[in-house]
Order: C-alpha cells, then structure tokens, then sequence
C-alpha cells in the first residue's frame, strides 16, 4: 500500500516535531490500514499522553475510508 503523507507514520512525524505532549484520538486505526498497529506504544514510550475520545469512530471511518480506497 502507498503511503500518501510520504515514508514517515504519523507518529514518527508527531515525536520528530517535538513539544507535542498529548495526542487525541478519536478512532483506534483498523487492521486494514496498518496491522499491529503501535502507535500508543511508541508515543507513550516517548512521553506523550494518548488520549482516546469514543464515540467518533464511525464519522472519522468513513473519511478515512474514502482516502483508503484503492485507485481502479
């Protein structure tokens, strides 16, 4: 799968900035994007804060999904 933002996750790009000590999230990243997914590992594992908001899951899916969606 292409990456559209480039080779860097977005928690790369999130430690890399530096100063970000809390990140929220509002969805928890489905297998089919990105399997294993460790992303509240590693920000913790740098000191910053992960904070999962629910109840935004599905209007946050359906976005995304789009952005997802294999070019035909």
């Amino acid at each position: 799968m292409k990456r559209l933002s480039g080779e860097k996750s977005c928690v790369e790009r999130i430690v890399d900035a530096g100063g970000i000590g809390t990140v929220v999230v509002g969805v928890k990243e489905p297998n089919t994007f990105v399997q294993g997914n460790q992303a509240q590992e590693l920000l913790e594992a740098k000191g910053i804060r992960y904070l999962y908001v629910p109840g935004l899951e599905r209007e946050i899916l359906v976005v995304a999904e789009r952005s997802h969606k294999k070019e035909e």
